[in-house]
């Protein structure tokens, strides 16, 4: 091969691959992701959303033409390098509290959308006070439906960037074969608890064979890719009043949130 043609050759590539590893390093390359955890009839808590807000903003999402992604779905795009359809949006819950596989899971169903639950495998079946999680029975009806995906939040719910080396790895590889092992599928995703993380909590999470990682706010890249801390809508009660004003808001604009998007909902509410 003539030198003119090995040059001609060298510049395509050096033209093909940043085109794909750009997309995946910008924030903006995401379609909106947006984070629940439970759906109660009346909410007891700041992070809660009433089953009426939550059917009023699925309501929103289809009539404004949003399409819901699997993880499956999520993370091919990502993975190609493909731009993410337009108006697409993908909706998580975090915990697997009973009402978000309860009520939360049966309003999906009922819009014909997709969602992904990010389960922490240590608390299936128990409780805290009013907050009771799904049964394993209840996690496997989910993981047998292609509505619903199914990702890790650790074993235990622990702040991951205050670990060992030794009891992070655990957190991250063991919650995910136990989850795999229950509901005989790959988990390729993890949701982490408080939204923290470092970088040794993103390598470790490269490492142990995940494909995507989900913060809350965005506290940096730690010049990994963009794909290893996903910023999310954190929903509450905060955001559903005046008819779904700031969710409609936050979702129009998740490229160009501010701050006030990311903040902590968890509160209980006075009596």
């Amino acid at each position: 091969m003539c030198k003119a043609a090995i040059f001609l050759c060298l510049i395509a590539l050096m033209l093909y691959c940043p085109a794909r590893s750009e997309a995946a390093e910008d924030r903006a390359y995401f379609p909106p992701v947006i984070m629940y955890h439970d759906i109660k009839l009346f909410a007891l808590n700041g992070f809660d959303v009433t089953l009426k807000d939550f059917t009023e903003q699925l309501d929103w999402l289809r009539k404004s033409g949003y399409i819901t992604l699997s993880m499956d779905e999520f993370v091919s795009t990502l993975e190609n390098g493909k731009k993410f359809p337009p108006n697409s949006v993908l909706i998580t819950f975090d915990d697997g509290y009973q009402g978000a596989a309860t009520f939360g899971a049966n309003e999906i169903r009922r819009q014909h959308m997709k969602a992904t639950f990010f389960v922490i495998p240590e608390m299936l079946g128990k409780s805290l006070e009013g907050y009771p999680y799904m049964t394993e029975e209840e996690l496997l009806k989910l993981a047998e439906s292609d509505s619903f995906s199914i990702g890790s939040h650790t074993i235990d719910h622990p702040h991951l960037d205050q670990l060992s080396s030794e009891e992070l790895t655990r957190q991250l590889v063991e919650s995910k074969a136990t989850l795999e092992k229950m509901i005989g599928k790959p988990v390729i995703s993890i949701a982490y608890p408080y939204g923290d993380y470092n970088l040794d909590v993103i390598d470790g999470v490269i490492s142990a064979g995940y494909s995507a990682a989900f913060a809350v706010s965005d506290r940096g890249m730690f010049d990994r890719a963009a794909r290893w801390s996903i910023p999310r809508i954190y929903m509450g009660l905060i955001l559903s009043g005046d008819k779904q004003k700031l969710f409609k808001q936050y979702v129009n604009n998740y490229r160009k949130m501010p701050p006030e998007a990311f903040a902590e909902r968890f509160a209980p509410l006075n009596q």
